[in-house]
């Protein structure tokens, strides 16, 4: 997992140093600073790295950047060559960068590997300088395993592949392909308890809630519920055991589909009711005499933007282990700010994932500024000490 980035020379003026670490909550970081002192453009490095995109690292200008994980620490060096025609002449001859990578892995009994390899960008193409030498071998294998998910400040306009997550087909699918598991998973396991109908009564308060629950995000066991209403003790308990056993097995993919609902029921969308079933994914109906059914399009801005982070954070099917996000505020109400630190907190002990968030709002991360990182602050502290 990411622990630290370390950027010097960004825009040949900022060294930033990003602890994800540092924070009173491990791995949620916010990072704060005025326009123009690279909050996009550090979340834009870091992305480049686990996207293994060396051509937007040689575009943006720095000097280096140190990438510590848990397992290891990756370098990147960066030059731009510019050779002019003659010493009296203003006109480039030639102009490319060259970028430099190191990879550096040390374990307990001081064993150690490193791997290198170099690039030189010009004139908008990408090429090795060295094809024999070159490796980024371990970078491979660490990018399959570390996952890392941008959510970008101009997402709305994006027009690629990702925006299918934003679809309500994409939530059908995880509820068809979640009830589909939960009905698998509700057989009898392990032995007949000594003490079956112990605690029986509030087991089964416990699973008609859960039910009651997953049955507002359109998951439906009526055979279940039924035979909890029914005051056969026997009937009751093989309930409780089938259900149990299904819930603690689905207990995170669960957890998702109700966050994601309470995040969208919380938020209160004027005028619009959310609902949730499994023919439909989600929909919006609209509190008019006529009950418009609203489509995505449709939407406001800052109602889309809510709808797309949530999905992209919580229906997204891989494995994260970094979430960065670009400014999550845009188009937000005063209340929705308000509401988003609790509610990227619960994302972040669903996805057991670190996240970084560049904002501008304070409410955001509801003024706990043990929270965050000022890149002002830093660059301000650098110059003091110079």
């Amino acid at each position: 997992m990411l622990n630290q980035v370390q950027i010097l020379g960004l825009f040949g003026m900022y060294n930033y140093t990003i602890n994800l670490l540092q924070s009173s909550k491990k791995g949620l970081l916010f990072m704060t600073g005025p326009n123009g002192m690279g909050k996009s453009t550090v979340l834009r490095i870091i992305n480049a790295l686990y996207n293994k995109d060396f051509t937007t690292l040689c575009q943006i200008e720095y000097t280096s950047v140190i990438f510590t994980f848990d397992s290891c620490i990756i370098s990147i060096h960066r030059d731009e060559i510019v050779e002019m025609v003659d010493s009296n002449s203003d006109v480039p001859h030639d102009n490319r960068i060259e970028l430099h990578y190191h990879y550096h892995f040390e374990n307990e009994e001081n064993l150690t590997y490193d791997e290198s390899c170099s690039w030189i960008y010009s004139n908008g193409s990408l090429k090795k300088s060295n094809e024999e030498q070159a490796s980024i071998n371990s970078l491979d294998l660490l990018m399959a395993s570390e996952k890392c998910l941008y959510v970008a400040d101009s997402r709305l306009s994006q027009n690629n592949t990702d925006e299918l997550i934003y679809k309500s087909e994409h939530l059908q699918q995880f509820i068809e392909n979640l009830k589909v598991r939960l009905s698998d998973a509700m057989i009898p396991i392990g032995a007949v308890e000594t003490d079956m109908f112990k605690n029986l009564e509030k087991r089964a308060i416990n699973v008609s809630k859960q039910l009651q629950d997953l049955a507002l995000c359109g998951i439906d066991f009526p055979s279940q519920q039924d035979a909890l209403k029914s005051g056969i003790k026997e009937l009751v308990w093989h309930a409780c055991r089938c259900c149990e056993h299904a819930f603690q097995m689905y207990s995170d993919e669960i957890q998702k589909l109700q966050v994601f609902r309470e995040f969208l029921e919380n938020s209160h969308l004027v005028d619009k009711e959310l609902e949730i079933s499994l023919r439909r994914g989600y929909r919006f109906i609209s509190k008019s005499p006529k009950r418009t059914i609203l489509t995505f399009d449709m939407l406001s801005s800052g109602e889309r933007h809510l709808i797309m982070q949530i999905m992209m954070l919580l229906i997204s099917p891989q494995k994260i282990s970094l979430v960065l996000i670009d400014e999550p505020e845009i188009s937000f109400h005063l209340m929705w700010q308000m509401q988003y630190l609790e509610h990227i907190t619960k994302i972040q002990d669903i996805r057991k994932c670190s996240i970084l968030v560049a904002t501008h709002s304070t409410q955001i991360f509801d003024s706990k500024f043990e929270l965050t990182t000022d890149l002002w602050r830093q660059h301000r502290n650098e110059s003091k000490h110079k």
